[in-house]
């Protein structure tokens, strides 16, 4: 049966929220990013209230440093080339810095993988049956395409990058 008190349901194996579920984007909205929609639904929180805390260091980030720093991000990626429809790899730790690079490439309308950085060499190899990526976004007329945020190390310079797309 469950706990009804907690959204939980032992029949589906799932909680469900015991909130209502948000209106959804109306048509004027189709141009905002997915965190301009969440963060239109709710009321703006205290600039200096703490949006993460670190538990090792007890190091936090308020909102007013998280949508500065995104927004700092954001600017720096979308000179970089990233544009809505790209593909994102995000390959960090849990870490401070790690929301507001997220919400960053997300408010650009571009699209984020998150891999484990703890995944060994092997585990982290597409096999052959992995279909390649595919944007579902529906502003996307190509494939979405990576954009590097740090430039090769002089190690590798046998091979030159690949400039991203312009739009």
């Amino acid at each position: 049966m469950g706990d009804v008190g907690s959204g939980f349901s032992s029949a589906a194996g799932i909680f469900r929220s015991l909130c209502s579920p948000p209106p959804p984007p109306s048509a004027g909205d189709s141009d905002s990013s997915l965190p301009e929609f969440l963060f239109s639904l709710a009321p703006p929180p205290p600039a200096d209230k703490p949006a993460f805390v670190d538990a090792s260091s007890g190091r936090s980030l308020s909102f007013a440093d998280l949508r500065r720093l995104s927004g700092a991000a954001a600017s720096a990626l979308s000179a970089l080339g990233l544009r809505r429809g790209h593909l994102a790899l995000l390959l960090s730790p849990n870490s401070l810095p790690f929301p507001a690079l997220a919400l960053s490439v997300l408010s650009l309308g571009a699209l984020l993988s998150t891999p484990n950085p703890l995944l060994t060499p092997p585990s982290s190899t597409p096999s052959s049956s992995t279909p390649p990526p595919s944007s579902s976004s529906p502003h996307s007329t190509s494939p979405p395409s990576s954009v590097p945020c740090a430039p090769p190390s002089p190690s590798s310079s046998s091979s030159s990058p690949s400039s991203p797309p312009s739009d």
